[in-house]
């Protein structure tokens, strides 16, 4: 497994593993793998109107800034951002990595928020001040 991915478990029951296996055995998937990685496209693709409602700016909120990838900060990042003179809600769906941040006290300054859906890499503090 590379950087670019998590690994995540789940429990199924034995039935539904059952009928994966069946799938699988009958060509319609080459893996149990590739049944899920299929799985879960479909079940993203069929709730974008959910995902778009939710990452969309509202009318009431012209800072909000949506991010999709992998993001590394650092504090010259933040100060850039602080410099900007705005304070923005930050969304991130994927991975934040706030390690190289080290003056919280710019970072809180710039960024009101930040909600991450995915992974979130950054001091306990700065974890425990977003997760207020």
């Amino acid at each position: 497994m590379n950087e670019s991915q998590s690994k995540i478990s789940a429990n199924i029951s034995p039935v539904d593993v059952g009928y994966i296996d069946l799938l699988v055995k009958q060509g319609a998937f080459t893996s149990r793998t590739d049944f899920l990685h299929e799985a879960i496209r479909k079940e993203l693709d069929e709730n974008q109107a959910v995902i778009q409602a939710t990452i969309q700016p509202t009318t009431h909120s012209n800072s909000l800034e949506t991010l999709v990838g992998s993001y590394t900060y650092t504090d010259a990042d933040i100060q850039k951002r602080l410099k900007n003179g705005e304070r923005s809600t930050l969304i991130v769906i994927g991975k934040l990595n706030l390690l190289g941040v080290t003056n919280t006290t710019t970072l809180f300054a710039a960024l009101k928020t930040i909600t991450v859906f995915g992974k979130f890499t950054a001091n306990p503090d700065v974890i425990a001040h977003y997760k207020k």
